[in-house]
């Protein structure tokens, strides 16, 4: 019980939350349905039929039926539902700016169903239209309570939309994928942006509208009373500065839908001859095929992948990837190790750059993390008993580098852990971008004047480096040094097919920085933008500071 608690009624997640929209969307939907079923049956016949001569409650239905289908169904679902569910997604984002606010944002939702709906048969009803124009509004027309219902739902649903769009715009401009910027942001995240900030603008207007409204019928006020020297054109004007609002809202993102469907090549090099400043049709070639990574370049298209198998690669918090990970880490730059009078010990080390993966790893088992002098390197330590059989507990069954299982073995002993041998590598397992987040390199060479782009991972052992080939590529012995065995592909199909890998097990070093640059790569080379006379020369020198890290 409390599990669904915590899944449904207290989710912070976006897509839990989007789902719960949908859900009391398609409820209201279904409540404005049955309202607009009488009405059309009440006037399909002559004479009474259902409301028995009961005009009043007719109109109250009218209301009650508009401002459930605008306020209730529509908004709901075009806003939060698609909103929440796949504007995190389109920015590259793991969740919304504040997930907090945006369970708030729709539970205060519930009151304004109630509210609004028990309007309808509390007293005589509030036969206002959707509008709620004064003087008709007013205490003389109206003296129930049915009114100041609707007023206070109007409140909840105000407050709701006002709470998602400022959750809607912090998330645009501050969780946006890394080197992707407003300008490459996907046409359904423009739409769902500026539908915040037109929500943003007009929704106070409304609530002060009808606030004054409430005050003028409890609090002899006279706002909009004639008698006390006020104006009703004055609550028109403000209702109509929202009221203006609503089919612009709607414009938008029907504009979007249309413009993406039929229009998007058009769209795309207009924004690209803007952003860009001299992007050709020719460079604006869109491959249906192709899979794109979160936070590509403009130039890549599709900039982020908007499937939920995507998102779900991307959250870091899936124990299951991120134990076989990190296990894939310790197995390329980690060790296991008993010190003086059985202290065990459990490192890693990384570059400097990577101080947040390695803080990553710390807020989940603990441990101490630490410079090291003479090198720019950092290291994560464990020593604690019980977060090393925490830690054992979590990669057992994924160490398979020979040299660490040796170690994990003398280490388990100790802690009376039974070690389990690891199962034949896949591509499902998030192992190996682990191992190559330790020991992997993602760089490019001139090659008869072009440049061929090279994925590798070393090691000092064969017989852990022969299950690599299910990426395809090839496997050869390097001599220098002390000697090792290198995984190397660099045809363009074998890196596409690694970087679908990567979508669903991420990298979460700075690798990934250049990961996400290698779509951009094929396009700038496939243009020629490498050569110092070509239209594009000054896109490729961006990418070449991107790719080094300078920007």
């Amino acid at each position: 019980m409390l599990n669904y608690l915590n899944k449904w009624i207290l989710s912070l997640n976006h897509k839990d939350i989007a789902v719960l929209y949908f859900i009391y969307a398609t409820f209201a939907a279904m409540v404005g349905l049955s309202m607009s079923m009488i009405m059309r049956l009440e006037l399909v016949h002559s004479g009474d039929v259902f409301l028995h001569n009961n005009f009043h409650l007719f109109n109250s239905m009218v209301s009650a039926h508009a401002i459930v289908m605008i306020f209730l169904s529509v908004m709901p679902a075009l806003i939060g539902a698609f909103g929440n569910y796949f504007m995190p997604i389109a920015m590259g984002a793991p969740d919304m700016a504040f997930p907090r606010l945006n369970n708030i944002s729709f539970w205060m939702l519930v009151p304004g169903l109630v509210l609004i709906t028990s309007s309808m048969i509390i007293e005589s009803g509030a036969g206002t239209g959707w509008t709620v124009y004064y003087p008709l509004s007013g205490i003389l027309a109206h003296s129930s309570i049915s009114v100041d219902l609707v007023i206070f739902g109007l409140h909840c649903t105000s407050i709701s939309s006002l709470l998602g769009a400022i959750n809607f715009i912090v998330t645009a401009h501050n969780l946006k994928g890394d080197n992707l910027t407003m300008m490459d942001m996907l046409l359904f995240g423009w739409s769902i942006y500026i539908t915040a900030w037109l929500l943003l603008l007009s929704l106070p207007i409304l609530t002060v509208g009808v606030t004054l409204l409430l005050m003028d019928r409890n609090f002899n006020t006279s706002f909009y009373d004639v008698a006390g020297g006020g104006d009703p054109l004055l609550y028109q004007h403000l209702f109509w500065f929202f009221g203006q609002d609503g089919p612009l809202t709607f414009t938008v993102n029907a504009l979007h839908y249309m413009l993406e469907t039929f229009f998007k090549l058009l769209i795309t090099t207009f924004v690209s001859l803007i952003s860009l400043l001299a992007l050709g049709v020719k460079t604006l070639r869109i491959d249906g095929n192709q899979q794109v990574t979160k936070g590509e370049s403009f130039l890549g298209f599709n900039l982020v992948e908007t499937s939920e198998t995507t998102c779900e690669a991307l959250n870091y918090n899936d124990d299951l990837k991120f134990n076989q990970w990190l296990a894939g880490l310790i197995d390329g730059n980690g060790y296991f190790c008993i010190k003086q009078k059985k202290y065990l010990s459990c490192e890693i080390i990384l570059d400097t750059k990577d101080l947040k993966t390695l803080k990553q790893i710390q807020n989940k088992f603990g441990g101490s993390i630490k410079f090291r002098s003479g090198s720019n390197s950092v290291r994560w330590r464990l020593l604690n008993h019980k977060d090393m059989v925490k830690l054992i507990n979590s990669i057992n069954g994924n160490i398979r580098n020979s040299k660490r299982l040796i170690q994990l073995y003398q280490v388990a002993n100790l802690l009376n852990i039974l070690v389990i041998n690891p199962l034949k590598l896949n591509k499902s397992n998030a192992w190996f971008m682990g191992f190559f987040d330790a020991k992997g390199n993602v760089s490019f060479s001139f090659k008869d004047n072009k440049p061929q782009l090279n994925i590798s991972v070393s090691n000092k052992f064969s017989q852990d480096i022969i299950d690599f080939q299910m990426f395809a590529g090839n496997i050869s012995f390097n001599k220098s040094g002390n000697g090792y065995f290198l995984w190397l592909i660099h045809s363009k199909e074998d890196i596409l097919l690694f970087l679908e890998y990567n979508k669903f097990n991420p990298s979460r070093t700075i690798k990934f920085k250049r990961l996400l640059l290698i779509n951009l790569f094929f396009n700038l080379t496939e243009i020629k933008a490498y050569q110092v006379n070509n239209l594009f020369h000054k896109q490729w020198l961006s990418f070449y500071d991107k790719w080094n890290l300078k920007i």
